[in-house]
């Protein structure tokens, strides 16, 4: 009966279905494994696509990402927040470490996560959803022209809207830290020099010229603060963290514009100790995670087990304020959207 049924209400129908399903379905017969496996299919599902996973883990470099050193952990977010339970069940790694100490991920685009083994350097395009892993040849390696010295390199990976593909980088900084994907681009907080006083700048690397620039931060008065980068909701954020003062988050509403960033959150360090129950002796790398579906809540990572909502009207945080369980002792959130991308080398 299915046979008889137009193509087009088909992938309409298969649109609205869980990935899980859609590959259990691939095997049903050769026409609906075609229809699937598409491109123009794979393309509109991941258009389409709301279902997202909260990913846990000690990640390096990337916007939404999953790894405990070898350990990756993914929950339900759509259970999350029907019941505000948060339950982790460890996913399996494509590659393992032969010390089993390093697994890195270099960065995570449209439900593909690209992974290093440290002692192979060969990335890997990872799709859990799919468990596709081809591996890569090599990454691309570019030097930032805002950095005065190198301290290490970077990694970075994303999507080429302009060559429809996937690229690795890898570009050498002085404070390179949390690369993030926004709009076609890569975005790091690097520095000018290795002085201690040099000012702080976001550099982004565009994924489609592979062009450098500087991105213009918000006209916030102290720029004396621990800066980090985020992604919420598809927009840059920037987590600004004063040494046991506060932190605020600013968001970027519209890509490339100063004056939309927002100053969305602003917490007094000691207030969330006190509703946390944290030491204030160290850097409560507080993080935005996502939206609730009424926008009206922020969920908030903090570094050590910690899972809190923050109300933007009410400007409080608001319980439950939970310990993840079923993950290691340390971890970083971020989102994992499911899809039906092939990992293709």
């Amino acid at each position: 009966m299915a046979s008889r049924l137009p193509l087009a209400l088909i992938e309409e129908i298969f649109s609205r279905l869980p990935i899980k399903t859609l590959i259990r379905f691939r095997c049903l017969s050769k026409s609906w494994r075609a229809t699937i496996g598409s491109q123009e299919f794979i393309k509109n599902y991941l258009k389409n696509s709301s279902h997202h996973n909260l990913i846990l883990g000690n990640f390096n470099g990337s916007s939404d990402l999953v790894v405990d050193e070898v350990y990756f952990y993914s929950a339900d977010y759509d259970f999350f927040l029907e019941t505000d339970r948060a339950v982790f069940n460890e996913l399996s790694l494509p590659v393992r470490s032969r010390t089993d100490l390093e697994t890195d991920i270099l960065g995570s685009c449209n439900g593909l996560l690209c992974v290093l083994s440290l002692w192979d350097d060969r990335p890997i395009l990872w799709n859990p959803s799919t468990r596709e892993h081809p591996i890569l040849l090599c990454a691309l390696e570019f030097r930032c022209p805002f950095t005065g010295g190198t301290w290490y390199t970077n990694y970075g990976f994303g999507d080429d809207s302009v060559g429809d593909d996937y690229k690795v980088v890898a570009i050498p900084v002085i404070y390179g830290k949390d690369d993030q994907l926004a709009i076609g681009a890569l975005h790091w907080v690097v520095k000018e020099s290795s002085k201690s006083n040099s000012d702080k700048l976001i550099a982004t690397f565009d994924l489609g010229t592979e062009e450098f620039k500087l991105l213009q931060q918000p006209e916030y008065f102290d720029r004396h603060c621990d800066m980090r980068l985020g992604i919420l909701e598809g927009c840059l954020s920037l987590i600004c963290e004063y040494y046991k003062s506060h932190f605020d988050i600013w968001v970027m509403a519209e890509y490339g514009v100063q004056k939309s960033w927002t100053n969305l959150v602003s917490i007094k360090i000691c207030d969330l100790s006190t509703n946390c129950r944290l030491s204030t002796s160290y850097p409560q790398a507080v993080k935005p995670i996502a939206y609730s579906k009424c926008s009206r809540r922020v969920l908030l990572g903090q570094a050590n087990q910690l899972l809190l909502w923050y109300d933007i009207e009410s400007i409080s945080i608001t319980y439950p304020v939970m310990q993840v369980t079923g993950a290691e002792q340390f971890f970083e959130l971020g989102m994992f959207l499911q899809s039906l991308v092939k990992a293709q080398q």
